[in-house]
């Protein structure tokens, strides 16, 4: 089993930099989401390719009963659905079907176009999907949000991050898996439980050792930039060690010190545990800005201002407590507007 990421993006330092999903690191990302859903019995793929890894078809735009599916599998749902024999009124939607849609219908999640249709073969549009992901996080539409600007209230959750807005075109199976993954840090509505903590509870978890993990920029200077390593709440599983082997950013090789223990961690940067809880390894890379900005391929709008993309790639190798070794490489494309420090 390889370590993966859950996340879609780094939590940003507030007024030192941001962090986005670009095109070139959409691939990697949602690859990591599907393959970390999938790991946890949450996502099935379509098949599988001729390396006998699985087919997600992540390129391919998918239909709303397709994306109703993804949710009632999301959710821990699926057995229930499987096993309910409750009918629908829509004449739309195809057999193996009925099921996902009929217990996300019954249960409030979703609804027709009309009082018989479905739209079941419909793509599904960006604001269908989250209104889907919020309700069954307990959001209600028309109170807690508006159906058709659903991303407004899914960015101040962290489950988007201003990616999608009314004149997104493109929305992918690679979107879902984003999105899914995202949403397992999410808090159910007034409650401080996580859907991964709900899910653990419910028992609709896969047994896995993944350590379901985030990092988070700490310090960013110029020629310099640190993150903390933690597993996110509701991960049952952490590491023992954990050990940035190499880095870039933009091809150009990092520097690295680190904490490669929560103890280190601790030793190194005693505040840093009131700020990311759990944090069992944290990394400083340093490089030369210049080279780096000048060897950007990209740029990200941000208040009106073009800034270079720096894209950091590092190949890490967590440990288990049982000497188990997990080794995958991390993309995470930032944009800097700003220095400073969180501890």
């Amino acid at each position: 089993m390889k370590l993966k990421k859950l996340l879609l993006a780094l939590l940003a330092l507030s007024l030192l930099s941001t962090t986005f999903l670009s095109p070139t690191f959409a691939s990697a990302r949602s690859l990591d989401s599907a393959t970390i859903l999938n790991e946890l019995g949450l996502f099935k793929g379509v098949g599988t390719l001729e390396n006998g890894e699985i087919d997600f078809d992540l390129n391919r735009a998918p239909t709303r009963q397709e994306a109703i599916t993804m949710l009632v599998r999301l959710i821990g749902k699926e057995a229930n659905a499987l096993n309910s024999s409750q009918s629908i009124p829509f004449n739309d939607v195809d057999n193996w079907a009925i099921p996902y849609v009929s217990y996300a219908y019954a249960n409030g999640l979703t609804n027709g176009i009309s009082d018989t249709e479905f739209g079941g073969n419909h793509l599904v549009t960006p604001a269908q999907y989250l209104t889907f992901i919020l309700r069954a996080l307990g959001y209600e539409s028309g109170e807690d949000f508006i159906w058709n600007k659903a991303w407004e209230l899914s960015d101040t959750l962290g489950i988007t991050y201003e990616e999608y807005n009314a004149s997104t075109t493109d929305f992918l199976r690679a979107d879902l898996a984003n999105i899914s993954a995202n949403s397992l840090t999410a808090t159910l509505k007034n409650s401080s439980v996580t859907l991964l903590e709900y899910l653990n509870q419910e028992g609709a978890l896969a047994d896995t050792d993944l350590v379901l993990m985030d990092m988070m920029s700490i310090s960013c200077n110029k020629d310099t930039m640190s993150f903390a390593f933690f597993p996110v709440t509701g991960s049952e599983n952490s590491y023992k060690t954990f050990t940035v082997l190499n880095a870039t950013v933009n091809g150009i090789p990092c520097s690295i010190q680190q904490n490669q223990t929560a103890k280190d961690v601790k030793d190194q940067i005693p505040s840093i545990h009131s700020i990311v809880p759990n944090c069992f390894a944290s990394c400083t890379l340093t490089y030369d800005e210049a080279a780096v900005l000048k060897a950007a391929t990209e740029t990200k709008e941000f208040s009106g201002t073009d800034y270079p993309v720096l894209a950091f790639t590092l190949t890490c190798e967590g440990t288990l407590s049982d000497g188990t070794k997990f080794t995958e490489t991390f993309y995470e494309p930032l944009i800097i507007y700003g220095y400073g420090s969180l501890y």
